[in-house]
C-alpha cells in the first residue's frame, strides 16, 4: 500500500485526503486484528491447586462462535507456578462440558517455578480444528494433530486447566490468555 500522503492541488485536495486517510486507517486496523475474549484470566493472585490431588484448578468458558471458518484461529497461553519440588503434569483442555480435548500439557520438573504452555486451534469445521502445542523450552508437543474432533464450535466450551495428583506439589495458575485470530487477519 502507498502511504506517501498526495500531492496538494485546490481542485482534488478534499477527495485525495480522505482517501488516503482512509487508507491510512484500513491499513492500520488489518495489520493487528487480534480479539481477546471473557475466557482470558489474570490474576495477581492465582488459582491454587491441592496438593496431592488430581483436579481442575481453573475453569473459563469460550463463547460460542468464537471461530467460524476455515481461517480463523485461537491461541492459548497458560502460565502457571509449581509451588515445590516435585514433577507435576498441568493439561489446558478446550472443548464442550464433558468431553473437553486436551490441547497442551506439560510436565514440569525441578523446583518451584514458572512455566507455559502455548496452544493454537485452527477452524476446520464446526467439530474440528487442527492443533500446534508448543512447550517451553520443548518445542512441538505431544498433543500436535491434524484434523482433531470434539470441537462445538458454535456453542459455548470450556477451557480447563488440571494438575495431576503429586505428594507435597500443586501449581498456582496466573494466566490463561485466550486471543481469537479472524481469517485474513
Amino acid at each position: 500500500m502507498n502511504l506517501e500522503p498526495p500531492p496538494t492541488t485546490h481542485t482534488t485536495w478534499d477527495w485525495i485526503w480522505l482517501k488516503w486517510l482512509y487508507n491510512l486507517w484500513d491499513h492500520l486496523t488489518n495489520q493487528t486484528h487480534v480479539t481477546t475474549t471473557a475466557a482470558t484470566y489474570v490474576s495477581a493472585t492465582g488459582a491454587d491447586g491441592t496438593a496431592n490431588t488430581a483436579e481442575t484448578v481453573l475453569t473459563r468458558t469460550l463463547p460460542a462462535n468464537s471461530l467460524k471458518e476455515i481461517g480463523d484461529r485461537i491461541r492459548i497461553r497458560t502460565w502457571f507456578v509449581a509451588q515445590t519440588g516435585p514433577s507435576i503434569i498441568t493439561t489446558t483442555s478446550l472443548g464442550p462440558s464433558g468431553s473437553e480435548v486436551d490441547v497442551g500439557d506439560v510436565t514440569h520438573t525441578g523446583g518451584a517455578a514458572f512455566d507455559l504452555t502455548e496452544s493454537w486451534v485452527h477452524y476446520i469445521d464446526n467439530t474440528h480444528g487442527n492443533l500446534i502445542e508448543q512447550e517451553a523450552g520443548v518445542g512441538i508437543g505431544n498433543l500436535t494433530a491434524v484434523n482433531v474432533s470434539g470441537f462445538t464450535w458454535n456453542a459455548e466450551q470450556n477451557i480447563i486447566v488440571a494438575q495431576s495428583a503429586v505428594a507435597a506439589q500443586y501449581i498456582t495458575v496466573y494466566g490463561v490468555f485466550v486471543d481469537i485470530f479472524p481469517k485474513g487477519k
